[in-house]
C-alpha cells in the first residue's frame, strides 16, 4: 500500500500537524475483555434492589382481571374523528371566503367619501404608470391628444426664458467655440 495516499489519516495529519484529540492511554485495551467480565460478575452477585411484595404474583391475575372488567363496564364516550369535522366545516369556510370576497370587490369601502375621477388624477402619477408600463398609447392617440388641446408651446417657451443681455453674454463667454457649433447644427 502507498504510504502517500491523499487521502490516508497519517497522510492528512502529518500534511496539517494536526493531532487527533482522541488519545488512550497506553497498553489500555490489553485485558480489556478481563476487566468488563469482572465488573459485570461482581454486580451480579449483588442483591438486587429491586423487590416485590410477597405473594404478588399470587394475586397478579386476579387484579389485572378486575381492572379490565371495571374499564369494560365503563360507558364508552362518542368520539368524533378529526376528518369528520373538516368534511363538515369545509363548505363553511368556503362559503364564507366567497362572502368576504364579493364583500370586499362590489361593495365601496371608501370612509373618505371622496369622487374618484380623472380630475383628482394628476400628471405624475400618469407618467408614473407610463414609466411602469401600466399605460401603452401608440402614435395616433398622441396626436389626438394633442391637437385636441389647445397648447401654446413657443408662447410658454418664450415667457418662461428670460433674457437679457448680461445673461447671454455671460452664456456666450462661459461656452466653447466647439460647443456652440454643435448647439447650432
Amino acid at each position: 500500500m502507498n504510504n502517500n495516499i491523499k487521502d490516508s489519516i497519517k497522510y492528512i495529519s502529518n500534511q496539517t500537524k494536526k493531532v487527533n484529540g482522541f488519545t488512550v492511554p497506553k497498553n489500555y485495551f490489553e485485558n480489556f475483555e478481563e476487566k468488563i467480565l469482572i465488573e459485570s460478575y461482581a454486580s451480579f452477585n449483588k442483591k438486587s434492589p429491586f423487590k416485590t411484595p410477597d405473594n404478588y404474583f399470587d394475586n397478579l391475575e386476579d387484579s389485572i382481571i378486575n381492572k379490565i372488567t371495571a374499564i369494560e363496564k365503563q360507558p364508552k364516550s362518542k368520539v368524533i374523528s378529526f376528518y369528520k369535522k373538516t368534511i363538515q366545516l369545509i363548505p363553511t369556510a368556503v362559503a364564507a371566503c366567497i362572502l368576504l370576497f364579493v364583500s370586499y370587490t362590489y361593495f365601496n369601502f371608501n370612509t373618505t367619501n371622496e369622487i374618484i375621477d380623472f380630475n383628482n388624477i394628476t400628471a405624475a402619477e400618469i407618467e408614473e404608470w407610463y414609466e411602469n408600463g401600466y399605460l401603452t398609447t401608440n402614435e395616433e392617440d398622441l396626436s389626438v391628444a394633442i391637437n385636441s388641446t389647445n397648447l401654446n408651446f413657443e408662447e410658454d417657451i418664450l415667457t418662461s426664458i428670460n433674457l437679457n443681455n448680461d445673461n447671454l453674454e455671460e452664456y456666450l463667454n462661459t461656452i466653447e467655440d466647439s460647443t456652440i457649433f454643435n448647439e447650432i447644427e
